[in-house]
């Protein structure tokens, strides 16, 4: 029997994965809640609306109906409400980063997930990317030697970016920035390929625009348990959109260009690896939730997997200064 599903917010990353949960035998999404009407209408546009819309929070988590799923694809700052309301109901918790803005209240959260005892995991697409379940692998049995650094190059020509339609929050302090929504993404990939989620922050220069502004350029050298991990990212300068992650081993290195582009190198030219489409990707990712529901093993990042990213990009961020 497919498991009943909810949908909180229905922008860009709601309605994507709608369209793989509506082509996925195992996912059943019987309504959707988004108070922002503009975004439901574009829903709609796209083909990519739930049948029902429900016009509250509560009657969302009532309409997933017994051991159903609540998939939370809303800004940042509402995560920690809608994960405590979907507990409350009994629900499976599957929700897009952060866990929250406030750090110390993510923590309390992750306390309170694990209480309930409830399937509970976080979207990091990387977590069943076969490329990257290879550089684990790789890493794990020493075919890359000792890892000796990692890197992580971002460059965005304008943020938000242009195709960026999910509202103001997306410039601001409070809950947008490219730290929170793509670095996290690669702070996340750094530990899963190490095994280890302990993280300091060495030194780091994030300066932003304004007060109430996003980041705008950010260098800093961090540590992921014992390895040495770089960050340069920035917004503004003509020139395509940009990201590049390697782990640098005494071995063998790997790297992750552009989200999917993924390669190896034994000191000599770097070699593709084989990836998948972004539709199979989102199948796997789907496939790695329906194990977690059943309680089989998945890759999927739990809550606290979750929160040790988020405690570090929020560190990154304490660090901002106007310039």
């Amino acid at each position: 029997m497919a498991h009943a599903v909810v949908i909180a917010g229905l922008g860009l990353m709601g309605r994507r994965m709608l369209g793989w949960m509506q082509a996925h035998p195992a996912f059943d999404v019987v309504a959707g809640f988004d108070p922002d009407d503009a975004a439901w209408g574009r829903a709609e546009a796209a083909g990519a609306a739930p049948a029902r819309r429900v016009h509250s929070l509560d009657a969302l988590v009532d309409a997933a109906g017994h051991a159903g799923v609540l998939y939370i694809a809303t800004p940042p700052a509402s995560h920690p409400a809608i994960v405590r309301a979907g507990l409350a109901r009994g629900l499976a918790i599957f929700c897009e980063k952060p866990l929250a803005i406030d750090v110390d209240d993510a923590r309390r959260l992750v306390v309170e997930a694990e209480a309930a005892g409830m399937p509970t995991a976080v979207n990091f697409p990387f977590s069943s990317m076969p490329q990257v379940q290879m550089f684990r692998e790789a890493c794990a049995a020493g075919r890359l030697g000792a890892p000796v650094r990692a890197a992580c190059i971002l460059h965005f020509s304008a943020w938000p970016r242009t195709w960026h339609t999910a509202g103001p929050w997306l410039s601001g302090a409070a809950e947008g920035g490219f730290l929170r929504e793509v670095f996290s993404h690669f702070a996340y990939l750094t530990q899963q390929v190490l095994g280890e989620a302990t993280w300091t922050i060495e030194s780091a220069d994030v300066v932003r625009p304004a007060p109430d502004g996003a980041e705008v350029s950010a260098a800093a050298c961090l540590r992921c348990g014992g390895t040495p991990v770089l960050l340069m990212g920035g917004a503004g300068g003509v020139a395509p959109d940009f990201n590049r992650w390697t782990l640098y081993g005494s071995r063998a290195s790997v790297r992750l260009t552009d989200w999917a582009v993924a390669e190896q190198s034994d000191g000599t030219d770097w070699t593709p690896v084989p990836g998948a489409s972004r539709e199979e990707r989102g199948a796997r990712q789907l496939e790695a939730l329906a194990d977690r529901l059943a309680g089989d093993a998945s890759p999927l990042p739990t809550l606290r997997d979750a929160l040790a990213v988020q405690e570090v990009v929020e560190g990154l961020i304490r660090r901002a200064r106007v310039g």
